[in-house]
């Protein structure tokens, strides 16, 4: 059915390159192969002249043709423009090289669920849907997540506090906020993440990666709370470019007088 869909996809199409380049199949017999316009730009056609591209760097897609009709590993080379990015830890501009060519993984943390969402929650949302929304039009083949927190402490509590006799399942709560936030982020008109994992749906692997750090000598477990020991990761501040030495958590924090450390 593949096969058939995009023959039908790519006899539509003019037999006209749209992007000369050099590139071949990894089939038995390799031949030649050049884009064609279409509307992803990602449409192929068998050619056996030798095509050389002029307009820069290329980047790797996916299998669509070759001698071997969709069984081979060929891949398809288009030009793309170089993308620079800040790199946070440095300070400069570096080519945006993803570990997979042409594919791209954004994470980011979206909110915590225990009222309605304000405008630092809705920052992050728009920011990286239009950075989604950038890299598509470059060609790339994003996959947004965004996660959104629905166990949490400030949830237990505005449960509690929405009635003092009778406090409200703070699971209640988080489910109707999570839908609260999903109708205001709808109406931005950015579209939806490609995935919106709930805190609560993953609460086995949170566990085990907790355990995994008490383990690592990385946290430490008091009274039932766990901490980080944030002294045991030597790269701690290089992100913000802050010496430990010089960080403060501030005064009242809850569980401060636990901690085997300040910080």
């Amino acid at each position: 059915m593949l096969a058939q869909a995009l023959d039908m996809q790519i006899d539509r199409l003019p037999n006209q390159p749209l992007y000369p380049f050099t590139g071949s199949c990894d089939c038995a017999q390799p031949r030649k192969i050049g884009a064609v316009r279409s509307p992803t730009s990602r449409a192929l056609l068998v050619d056996d002249e030798v095509l050389t591209h002029r307009l820069g760097p290329f980047q790797i897609l996916r299998v669509e043709r070759c001698s071997q009709r969709y069984r081979c590993a060929a891949r398809i080379a288009r030009a793309m423009r170089e993308i620079l990015i800040h790199d946070t830890l440095t300070g400069v501009l570096r080519p945006l090289n993803p570990r997979d060519p042409g594919k791209a993984g954004i994470y980011a943390c979206g909110p915590t669920v225990y009222s309605r969402i304000h405008i630092g929650n809705a920052r992050p949302f728009v920011v990286f849907s239009l950075l989604k929304r950038f890299l598509e039009h470059e060609g790339y083949e994003v996959n947004l997540v965004i996660n959104v927190t629905d166990v949490n402490d400030k949830i237990y509590d505005a449960a509690r506090r929405s009635n003092l006799t009778h406090p409200r399942p703070s699971a209640e709560l988080a489910e109707e906020m999570t839908a609260h936030y999903q109708s205001d982020t709808d109406a931005l008109g950015l579209g939806r993440p490609d995935h919106e994992p709930l805190a609560s749906e993953t609460i086995g692997p949170i566990v085990d990666y907790i355990q995994a750090l008490i383990v690592r000598d990385h946290a430490y477990a008091v009274d039932g709370d766990v901490y980080f020991r944030v002294r045991s990761d030597p790269g701690y501040g290089s992100l913000s470019h802050r010496r430990l030495d010089s960080m403060d958590q501030g005064d009242g924090v809850e569980g401060a007088s636990l901690k085997e450390d300040p910080l």
